[in-house]
């Protein structure tokens, strides 16, 4: 990498033997590319052998992929910290303001009950009529709370995305609803909110006042598709005082920060007519256009890092026109439209850089996915699974598809290995994801599935000894009674429909426990009830430890319906992971 006289960097090797002030950006249409650039500057020291590398990640799927990169090229990857760009900032702004660092009264999570705390006082005000109209047509706190969950989500996206706009409204420049509310809200912790801290600390920089040690000796920041403006006007302000390196990817070489799609420059020419314009000419270009339809999001962040002062590190590969994918990324690259070309490629039939499969369920799209996989690693010898990556928008919809398909081999066939990055902590944890599926289940029809899909967990089955054999008994039990939905019949009623009995858990245990003090009963009823005459004298420990979860259950998840204050319900909460979990290690 050579500096040139304009102040940007020529392609090549990283040879990082001077500090370059201010933020350096590497661009590239591979990932691997950057990566490779990463490796290199990372083999410069840093000031103490001791100190932590740190690289500004948005997954932990990217994480972990870098890592590998890393440690093949180092032959070790240690000593590395990979934040998202938000955890990074807490840890500035709590080792700068240690004395004022309150941001989490501002965190939506808190200030969803601080703001549910304030809406009634308030909502007598003329500026609150729109909020008292709603909040008067329905009843109970739960809508509040929904309400001011929503207001205080919103309210943290003001701190990153308009924080001149919050800043007026604690100056008083205007006073409708959502101004006074944040006053409200604010009072007396002005300074302590994220906005805040970052215009203070850009000011402490600008003084030369940032205690020597805060920020890192250098500052990657990898992978990452967009940034606000909130948080690059603080890598620009940082890289004042040390080194900051962005490594992005930028899938054309040439410059597309003015392109439009068609359907913008067709709305263009149809404003330009009525205005009276006819003759005029709209100077746009359409380039790529799935650049520029797809690439809205990239080319508004590449606009916004060229406000601020940068160095440039640019590597682009030309993958010539061997296959529709490198055909694709070509015209990519080149900005090159060739709808608009009288040229065409035509590509061989048997090419398949690119396959489409339209599958009638998310199931069948990961069983095609794995016979797909199956196909590119026996037709590439040279393929590994770690060079492969599978992206998709919502990980916890395929998840549990994933792990049924690619978990076991199927028809003899040696099963993939794979992992599942960027799960949330409902779904990667057994604990935390029943827990939440016993609270959904308070207002939910208590069905068989439900039910036993609680006991299922192994958390929940290790606290009542019921896994394995005895499962599939209890699962077997359940369908033979017919138990279907509902504790009772009064369960039934609140849902509005007849109170009967028949098919809820309270009569599918009462014919189990029937049937095991009078076996051989029959199909005859005693005092109404038939009794389920398939139990042995040794099913009646696994009877006695499902009827003592099923009560335990209910009990909770009914007394879960009454109000109480948080310090209650986190005296409840308590109480049900000690009564339903098991407290072995696996689960601790």
């Amino acid at each position: 990498m050579t500096p040139q006289d304009d102040g940007s960097l020529t392609a090549g090797r990283v040879q990082s033997e001077f500090f370059l002030p201010g933020i350096t950006i590497y661009t590239s249409s591979g990932i691997e590319v950057l990566s490779a650039a990463l490796s290199d500057l990372l083999r410069r020291p840093l000031d103490s052998p001791l100190a932590q590398e740190v690289v500004m990640v948005q997954s932990r799927g990217m994480e972990r992929w870098l890592r590998m990169q890393l440690a093949a090229s180092h032959g070790v990857s240690a000593n590395l910290w990979f934040p998202f760009p938000n955890r990074f900032l807490q840890k500035i702004f709590s080792e700068i303001f240690q004395d004022r660092y309150q941001t989490e009264l501002f965190s939506p999570d808190v200030a969803a009950w601080r703001i549910m705390e304030i809406l009634p006082a308030c909502t007598a005000d003329r500026e609150f009529e729109s909020l008292r109209d709603y909040l008067n047509t329905v009843d109970g706190d739960l809508k509040r709370f929904q309400l001011s969950a929503l207001i205080a989500d919103t309210f943290d996206q003001y701190l990153i995305f308009r924080p001149e706009m919050v800043f007026r409204w604690e100056r008083g420049e205007e006073n409708h609803w959502q101004a006074r509310l944040w006053r409200m809200l604010s009072s007396g912790h002005e300074a302590e909110h994220r906005a805040a801290l970052a215009r203070d600390l850009l000011s402490m920089i600008e003084r030369d006042e940032v205690p020597p040690g805060v920020f890192p000796r250098r500052l990657s920041v990898f992978g990452i598709s967009a940034l606000p403006r909130f948080h690059m006007e603080l890598l620009a302000g940082m890289g004042k005082v040390t080194e900051v390196n962005l490594f992005l990817m930028n899938p054309c070489k040439e410059y597309w920060g003015d392109i439009v799609t068609e359907k913008a420059k067709l709305a263009g020419a149809r404003r330009v007519a009525e205005a009276g314009e006819a003759g005029a000419d709209l100077y746009v270009e359409t380039g790529n256009p799935l650049l520029s339809s797809l690439g809205t999001l990239g080319r508004d962040f590449f606009d916004l890092t060229g406000e601020f002062p940068h160095n440039v590190w640019e590597s682009f590969e030309e993958l010539g026109m061997d296959s529709l994918l490198h055909c694709i990324q070509a015209d990519i690259l080149h900005m090159f439209n060739r709808k608009a070309r009288e040229d065409r490629k035509f590509v061989p039939v048997p090419d398949r850089s690119v396959q489409i499969h339209a599958c009638h369920s998310p199931m069948r799209e990961v069983e095609v996915l794995h016979d797909v996989l199956l196909d590119l690693l026996d037709r590439h010898k040279d393929l590994a699974c770690e060079d492969i990556v599978v992206m998709t928008p919502d990980i916890e919809i395929y998840a549990p598809f994933i792990r049924s398909v690619f978990g076991k081999g199927s028809g003899g066939t040696a099963a993939i290995p794979f992992s599942i990055a960027d799960r949330s902590l409902g779904s990667e944890s057994p604990v935390a994801g029943t827990f939440l599926k016993i609270l959904d289940l308070c207002g939910g029809r208590y069905t068989s599935s439900e039910v036993a899909g609680i006991l299922e967990a192994d958390p929940v089955g290790a606290r009542f000894e019921i896994q394995g054999e005895r499962l599939s008994i209890v699962k077997r039990w359940i369908r033979d009674v017919r138990i279907c939905w509902g504790i009772d019949g009064k369960e039934k009623a609140r849902s509005g429909l007849p109170a009967f009995e028949e098919n809820t858990w309270m009569s599918g245990v009462s014919r189990l426990l029937l049937g095991y003090a009078v076996p051989g009963w029959g199909a005859k009823t005693f005092t109404g009830i038939v009794p389920y005459d398939d139990l042995e004298g040794q099913d009646a420990e696994v009877l006695g430890r499902l009827c003592t979860f099923l009560q335990r259950l209910f009990e909770y998840t009914r007394s879960f319906r009454t109000s109480r204050n948080p310090d209650q319900w986190a005296c409840s909460l308590e109480s049900l992971l000690e009564g339903l979990f098991s407290d072995s290690e696996p689960f601790t």
